[in-house]
């Protein structure tokens, strides 16, 4: 028979831990995703299982335990993605930071026929080497649930939650081809994306400034900016500025490949010596955030959306002083 007060003691000795735990997970998971490149579609969701919840899942028998260390999911993490490719790149690179004891894809378990929550389940605990760190010291004991699912996936979680619709079976018969069918519009969505992303990514293996009368668009931008601008000043979060930025370079005149990669090889060499300089004097500011004193003290400031807009500004002023 469950001792629950000897977990529910057992709970309060490791609820500090639990917590501490969910901080360096959701900590070390960004980083992880930083250096993937990947974005979630939100802000990575954690929380600390609360001893009601556990509590009730023991009385209902939905959950053995002897010991409160045994639940893989005390501590849960989740991130969402906008696209698979991005869940499954990120998937790829946290099996490579992380200590994985289980992992499950909820999917498998659908028939081709069925509906029913679909989800990357992946159970961690800490790597060895974390456990040198003094505040970490213990922590390898407790796991961490990590969810990873696409935006779609989510708004099927969430909804059917909500509705207790969680498998076929729990769908009243006249509600079951309805349901059916908003669960085949979001499995859609992320079929439809991908198809979308090919599309792109066989656009961008074009040369898409071969011909200097090709309009400007995203791609084209982003494309010049790679080739003119120095790597080091590109940052991986900038391509969620290249639509403004784009409108800002029509908003100049510039309509097409030529005229744009014109205005910014004219101006390079100027644009990057005075960001070098200026990085020069950024890096002793006290100021500054420590991302932007970091990329001072390589030797860069702008990103090369800032560098564009120099570039842009100069030539507003020559074309004003005529």
């Amino acid at each position: 028979m469950v001792d629950l007060e000897k977990l529910s003691d057992e709970y309060r000795e490791l609820s500090s831990a639990a917590e501490a735990l969910r901080l360096e997970v959701v900590r070390q998971l960004q980083m992880v995703l930083d250096s993937a490149e990947v974005s979630p579609g939100f802000p990575i969701q954690s929380r600390v299982k609360s001893w009601p919840s556990i509590s009730a899942k023991i009385e209902s028998g939905t959950v053995k335990l002897k010991r409160l260390s045994e639940l893989r999911d005390l501590v849960g993490v989740r991130a969402v993605f906008l696209y698979k490719r991005d869940l499954a790149r990120a998937r790829t690179y946290i099996k490579g930071a992380f200590s994985v004891e289980k992992e499950i894809d909820t999917s498998d378990r659908l028939q081709t026929s069925t509906l029913g929550y679909q989800s990357i389940h992946l159970v961690l605990r800490i790597p060895d080497s974390w456990t040198d760190v003094p505040s970490l010291t213990g922590l390898a004991r407790l796991q961490v649930e990590l969810q990873l699912r696409t935006m779609a996936q989510h708004i099927w979680a969430e909804a059917s939650r909500r509705l207790q619709y969680k498998a076929s079976e729990g769908v009243p018969q006249h509600l079951q081809r309805d349901i059916n069918r908003v669960s085949a519009v979001l499995e859609l969505v992320d079929l439809e994306f991908e198809r979308v992303l090919a599309g792109r990514d066989a656009h961008r293996s074009k040369d898409l400034v071969a011909d200097p009368r090709r309009p400007i668009d995203v791609d084209v931008l982003e494309t010049l900016q790679q080739a003119i601008w120095p790597e080091e000043n590109r940052s991986s979060s900038e391509t969620e500025m290249l639509a403004v930025l784009l409108q800002e370079v029509r908003a100049e005149g510039i309509r097409t490949a030529g005229e744009l990669k014109a205005v910014l090889e004219m101006h390079r060499d100027r644009v990057v010596a005075e960001d070098r300089e200026y990085a020069g004097e950024v890096a002793g500011y006290r100021e500054v955030d420590a991302d932007t004193r970091a990329r001072a003290r390589r030797g860069v400031y702008l990103t090369h959306a800032g560098l564009t807009r120099s570039a842009l500004n100069l030539y507003d002023n020559e074309a004003s002083n005529g």
